[in-house]
C-alpha cells in the first residue's frame, strides 16, 4: 500500500484523491467506521473483525462490503490429472505459508487415489524451500508475526492431542523467523476446531470420500464459502459440482486463477458483496432516480 500510494503520486494523481492512513484496526479502522464523513467501508480480513464492523456501522447505517475468511475445499477425483492436481492443491494451501483467504485448506480425495494424493502433497510440502526475501531459491516465506505463529502451532498441537495423523510437518523450523513447516494432517474429525476454523497458516487436512453426494456434503460443511476447487476429467460432473458447491468462486481443473473483470465475493460468513468486475465498481456507486415533468 505504501509503494502504491508513492507510485500514484509519481504518476501525477493529485494530492487528496487517494489517501493512506496507517494504523491498527481497533484505532484507525474504528475511526473510519465511525466517522460520518466516510460513506463506505470495504474491508478485507477476518470474519470476526467483519462482524465488529457491521455492528459498529449500525449506528450510522454506513454502507459496508466485506471480504472475509475462508476454509476452502478442494475435491480431487480418481479420474483427475493427478500430477497437476497434487501440485496445485499443495501450492494452493502452502503458498504465502497459507496466509490467504482463498487457500484450499480442506482437501477431499476420492478413496481409490487417497493414499497417492496424500503422499504426493506431503512430498511437495517436504520439498518447498522456506526463506526470506534474501534467501536464494526461497519459495514461501514465514508467518507474519509471533502471535500468528503461536496461533497456528496452537491448532496443530490441539490436533495432535486429538490424535490426528501428522503426515508431515507439525513443527516450527529451527531458524530465525516465524516459520512453520508445511503440515499435512489426516484422520481428522470434521467436528474438530482445526477443521472448521480458518487457521491462516500452512496447514491442510485431507479426508477421503466415495461419491459426489459425500464430497459435496463435506465441502459445504463449513460456515465459510469463499472459494472451492474440483479436479476431474468429467466436465459434466465438474459443472454439476460447481452448481452445488456453496462458494462465491469455483475453479474447475485449475486453482488460484482469477480475473479482475469477474466479480469476487463469498457465501455465508465469507463476506458481503463483491470486489472486482461490474459488481465491484457498483458497490461504490449511489443510485439516484430523477423524475422531470416537461
Amino acid at each position: 500500500a505504501l509503494v502504491l500510494v508513492r507510485l500514484l503520486g509519481e504518476a501525477g494523481v493529485p494530492d487528496g484523491v487517494v489517501n493512506l492512513v496507517t494504523g491498527y484496526g481497533h484505532t484507525a479502522g474504528a475511526a473510519l467506521v465511525d466517522h460520518p464523513g466516510v460513506q463506505k467501508i470495504a474491508f478485507t480480513g477476518s470474519t470476526e473483525v467483519g462482524k465488529r464492523i457491521v455492528a459498529a456501522s449500525a449506528g450510522n447505517l454506513k454502507r459496508v462490503s466485506l471480504e472475509l475468511g475462508g476454509k476452502s475445499p478442494v475435491l480431487i477425483y480418481d479420474d483427475a490429472d493427478l500430477d497437476t492436481a497434487i501440485t496445485m492443491a499443495a501450492m494452493g494451501i502452502f503458498i504465502h505459508s497459507g496466509q490467504g483467504c482463498i487457500c484450499g485448506s480442506r482437501i477431499f480425495v476420492q478413496r481409490g487415489v487417497y493414499d497417492q494424493v496424500v503422499d504426493g502433497i506431503a512430498m511437495v510440502a517436504n520439498n518447498l524451500q522456506l526463506g526470506g526475501p534474501r534467501d536464494e531459491g526461497a519459495m514461501i516465506g514465514p508467518l507474519i508475526s509471533e502471535k500468528q505463529l503461536n496461533r497456528v502451532m496452537g491448532f496443530i498441537e490441539e490436533g495432535k492431542r486429538d490424535h490426528v495423523d501428522v503426515i508431515t510437518g507439525g513443527h516450527r523450523l529451527d531458524r530465525r523467523g516465524y516459520f512453520v513447516h508445511p503440515t499435512v494432517l489426516a484422520n481428522v474429525d470434521p467436528g474438530m476446531r482445526l477443521y472448521q476454523q480458518e487457521i491462516f497458516g500452512p496447514v491442510v487436512t485431507v479426508l477421503p470420500f466415495d461419491d459426489d453426494d459425500e464430497a459435496v456434503a463435506l465441502a459445504n460443511d463449513s460456515e465459510y464459502g469463499l472459494a472451492a476447487t474440483a479436479w476431474t476429467r468429467d466436465l459434466s460432473r465438474a459443472h454439476r459440482l460447481a452448481k452445488r458447491l456453496e462458494a462465491g468462486t469455483v475453479s474447475l481443473n485449475c486453482q488460484m486463477v482469477f480475473d479482475h473483470s469477474v466479480p469476487f465475493g463469498g457465501y455465508k460468513q465469507s463476506g458481503w458483496g463483491h470486489e472486482w468486475g461490474r459488481d465491484g465498481v457498483e458497490s461504490f456507486l449511489q443510485t439516484k432516480s430523477v423524475y422531470t415533468q416537461l
